[in-house]
């Protein structure tokens, strides 16, 4: 890769795809596209190989809209499984098609079954039955490893795959899909300092565990991916350390200023106990996250909270 390489981010203008476009871009690479800046429609195969004969991109990574949007899946899922299911099939056979080196698709940790082995390792995927509550958006991207893999397969093509756990971080002011219930999480604090509240309530289990990845770390080990991996296999993205709803909560809680009472009700939720990706691999080949949980959380409050950005 060199900075006049051009890159293709497909997906939404989530978080994610967001984080990889300022990291690629503080690298100095000036070149870098995405559907909305190009005007790109993805669901047209004839707009995606249009856009592929002008551009040329030399590296393409797709962010599926169900990974980075979790309440556009939850309120609109037939219209997000469409989205995904087209505009991933007419990306990457249009990467094929035209010559790109390499490609990276990310997919999230719903592939994984409910009642996986922990932690979770990558021949895991999709090998039981997935969480019935995000099913479709699951398959949807069980459907986008398997057609990088059979497009390796059949015809060379450079297409690997990482599966990454929760990611958050700075949202850079705009509101495009909340990151999940650690978003929903902090809201409560910053609602319950702003009235001075006697007491939080969360709706979760506080005993179970959830892993986060930091959106800086999450977009450097896709950097690292792209220059350093060329593997058929599936490779995790994932800090490698989890944390209690309880101990999360408390952590917020100290950050926010909050004085008040937390109380739990995880009656509402039917969850798995842990969800702790195995990412033996990645730091195999030398890559490990450096942003340690409260640190990023600080971060995060600093650059959007604080300043009234809610990510």
């Amino acid at each position: 890769m060199d900075e006049q390489s051009v890159i293709f981010i497909s997906g939404g203008n989530g978080l994610k795809a967001r984080a990889i476009a300022e990291h690629f871009g503080s690298l100095g690479y000036r070149r870098l596209l995405t559907a909305r800046s190009a005007g790109l429609d993805i669901l047209s195969r004839e707009a995606v190989d249009d856009f592929f004969k002008e551009y040329h991109p030399a590296y393409v990574i797709i962010s599926p809209l169900a990974s980075e949007e979790p309440s556009g899946v939850d309120n609109r899922p037939a219209e997000y499984f469409l989205m995904n299911m087209l505009g991933q099939t007419h990306v990457i056979d249009a990467a094929y098609r035209h010559g790109a080196k390499k490609l990276l698709y990310l997919a999230g940790g719903d592939v994984y079954p409910r009642q996986c082995p922990q932690p979770m390792r990558e021949e895991y995927i999709a090998a039981g039955p997935l969480c019935p509550y995000n099913r479709a958006n699951a398959i949807a991207q069980a459907a986008g490893i398997a057609m990088c893999q059979v497009y390796r397969k059949q015809y060379q093509f450079n297409a690997v795959v990482a599966v990454s756990s929760m990611v958050y971080g700075p949202s850079g002011g705009e509101d495009e899909g909340r990151q999940g219930f650690l978003s929903e999480m902090i809201d409560l604090f910053v609602e319950a300092v702003a009235e001075n509240a006697k007491k939080v309530r969360i709706v979760r289990n506080p005993d179970v565990r959830r892993e986060f990845l930091f959106s800086a770390d999450f977009a450097e080990a896709c950097e690292f991916l792209l220059r350093h991996y060329d593997g058929k296999e599936p490779v995790n993205i994932g800090s490698g350390v989890d944390v209690s709803i309880r101990d999360l909560a408390e952590m917020i809680k100290d950050i926010s200023g909050f004085e008040g009472a937390i109380e739990y009700d995880g009656r509402a939720h039917d969850e798995d106990f842990q969800r702790l990706l195995d990412v033996a691999s990645l730091h195999t080949m030398g890559w490990m996250a450096r942003t340690v949980l409260r640190e990023g959380l600080v971060r995060l409050w600093e650059t959007s909270y604080k300043k009234g950005l809610l990510i």
